[in-house]
């Protein structure tokens, strides 16, 4: 496991430059090389897997990192521990590797909920940067289109409203008039 923190750490970027890179876990964003050899030797638990995530979306460094801490937090609330390295530098599909230990060996129906826990974080990601980046000028007009488009939707139930309420007046007074 050192030796897969080591080249995750330090992987060529895609001129074949070599990169240092700092890792990551569920609480810190930067963890340097000899916090991270330590827990790839010392790592708590029964079982330990190299897992490689990839959201298939392109998200950026920060996204990436939270978008992993997200796909990892089933790992954790077993009682495992992690750490993680972003990749966005060598290749056209940013993914992160990740050092993982457990007390129990996982199933292949826990890497399927890993990978639905991907899905549903990334979309959720997306959708929000999405929203950042619209323009203040389109998101005014398209709430006005929006509401143009409700505007007949609720001026028939309106005028509805209004014309039940006077034939329920018409019906009270003629009722009265026919007690009289």
């Amino acid at each position: 496991m050192r030796a897969s923190a080591q080249y995750y750490g330090h992987r060529p970027d895609a001129e074949g430059a070599r990169q240092y890179r700092l890792g990551f876990d569920a609480e810190r964003d930067e963890i340097g090389k000899d916090e991270a050899y330590r827990h790839a030797e010392q790592g708590k638990g029964d079982y330990a897997y190299r897992i490689v995530l990839s959201p298939g979306e392109e998200l950026d460094r920060e996204e990436l990192r939270e978008w992993t801490r997200d796909v990892m937090q089933g790992i954790e609330e077993a009682g495992g521990s992690w750490i993680g390295f972003v990749h966005e530098d060598h290749t056209d599909n940013a993914h992160a590797h990740v050092i993982a230990f457990t007390r129990e060996r996982l199933e292949h129906e826990d890497f399927r909920e890993m990978r639905e826990e991907g899905d549903r974080s990334a979309e959720v990601r997306l959708e929000a940067r999405a929203q950042m980046e619209r323009d203040p000028v389109q998101e005014e007009e398209e709430t006005a289109r929006r509401e143009q488009e409700r505007e007949p939707v609720a001026q028939g139930r309106d005028q509805r409203e209004q014309e039940a309420r006077a034939s329920e007046r018409r019906g009270s007074e003629m009722g009265a008039s026919h007690g009289e």
